[in-house]
């Protein structure tokens, strides 16, 4: 996923694979000036239940917002 806001901060999301039973992204957020902030995003991940329910991403104004799958134990 890569994507600009309304005031040109750039988001770019990297899949990084998988933990255990957990699939990991990097989130970086880029102003033009530079890095605003880099995260980490864990989701569940289980070979096949949870293979196909990937996260979504979509910017609205200036949010990144963040569909997915949650594990609760």
């Amino acid at each position: 996923f890569v994507e600009t806001d309304a005031e040109d901060n750039l988001y770019i999301v990297k899949a990084k694979g998988n933990s255990n039973s957990w699939r990991e992204y990097e989130i970086t957020s880029y102003s033009p000036s530079g890095t605003n902030w880099v995260r980490t995003l864990e989701t569940p991940y289980v070979n096949p239940t949870y293979d196909n329910l990937v996260p979504m991403f979509d910017i609205n104004d200036t949010n990144l917002n963040i569909f997915a799958t949650a594990k609760i134990e």
